[in-house]
């Protein structure tokens, strides 16, 4: 199952969703990928606010949070729909806890 780490942006979640189904080679319903789609932004602290050092708060270890849910809920594999989620502060701490968890998620 592909895990959706939604909430960081309105539209990012939906927008990869959607791209996963339209490139989905299904003939029927039962033959599209699974996906969960798990978007709570409030979750979330300010990615871009952490960044320009008006947060000390570091968004990566409530990426890795859900990250491990939706690995709970069945992922095996995992997108994050965001630019500035992939930032390097934000980032390693996304690996460091999914590493430090032993998490199997790609």
């Amino acid at each position: 199952m592909i895990g959706i780490v939604g909430g960081l942006g309105p539209y990012g979640g939906l927008d990869i969703t959607k791209k996963i189904i339209d490139e989905t080679a299904a003939r029927s319903d039962q033959e599209h990928l699974p996906l969960l789609l798990f978007s709570c932004p409030n979750l979330i602290p300010d990615r871009t606010a952490y960044l320009f050092d008006k947060s000390n708060v570091n968004p990566g270890k409530a990426i890795a949070a859900i990250l491990r849910q939706l690995e709970t809920a069945g992922a095996t594999i995992a997108a994050i729909p965001s630019n500035t989620a992939h930032a390097e502060p934000i980032f390693s701490v996304v690996q460091d806890e999914m590493a430090r968890v032993g998490s199997g998620l790609k």
